[in-house]
């Protein structure tokens, strides 16, 4: 998700780069939860429609 009126080219996204680490941290946290059942309270913070 870039915003075209920060004029981010690629270069100056510094921050940009630590969501997809915190996707993958997200996705396993998600799977652990489908594991154990608890999928509905970790779904909760992503999506509400879970709750």
């Amino acid at each position: 998700m870039n915003n075209p009126g920060s004029g981010s080219t690629g270069k100056d996204q510094p921050r940009n780069n630590y969501p997809p680490l915190r996707l993958s941290l997200k996705s396993l946290l998600q799977k652990i939860a489908e594991l154990t059942g608890v999928g509905v309270y970790y779904g909760g913070d992503d999506t509400p429609k879970q709750r």
